[in-house]
């Protein structure tokens, strides 16, 4: 494939449809502080799971379905969960890219060295050049692409300590 500028951004516009699954070590975080490195395992749709490179779990991060629910005569219409970006049917070219993105896409005038892994489309690395936050960005080592992660990755948090009380599981 030829590197022109519209096959880096078809390239990144593919990258919900290139991947399942993620881990990688965040080296840089997006300050541009090269702290203490941090795992960080990625499963499609919506969990996240953030580490230290000895294991110790920091954080498991869920982000919720995004439902909406009809009118209905009666009130008692179900909810109804939203796809995802990678469930969205796109055209692909003669290369496997991304055509066009379906939904709103913002650019930045500010300027920006990046790096795009080709196999996921991840950018894994940015830094901005200018502007008013000089030097900030990220820069992440990918570790593996579409590996099986099971759900002990991604425990459930404690429940809420007033739960029996206040009538929530």
């Amino acid at each position: 494939m030829e590197p022109t500028v519209e096959r880096f951004r078809a390239l990144t516009r593919s990258s919900p449809w290139r991947w399942s699954t993620l881990r990688y070590v965040q080296k840089r975080d997006q300050s541009g502080r090269e702290d203490a490195p941090r795992r960080v395992f990625i499963r499609r749709p919506k969990l996240a799971r953030v580490e230290l490179l000895d294991g110790t779990l920091m954080r498991v991060h869920r982000e919720p379905s995004r439902t909406v629910t009809p009118l209905s005569r009666r009130g008692d219409a179900p909810s109804i969960v939203l796809p995802t970006a990678s469930d969205a049917e796109v055209d692909l070219d003669e290369d496997g890219l991304v055509r066009w993105r379906p939904g709103p896409f913002e650019m930045d005038a500010d300027v920006h060295r990046v790096r795009i892994d080709v196999a996921t489309g991840v950018c894994v690395f940015n830094e901005q050049i200018g502007g008013t936050r000089n030097g900030s960005g990220h820069a992440i080592d990918i570790e593996a692409v579409d590996e099986p992660m099971g759900d002990e990755l991604f425990p459930q948090p404690p429940p809420f300590r007033w739960a029996r009380i206040v009538g929530r599981r």
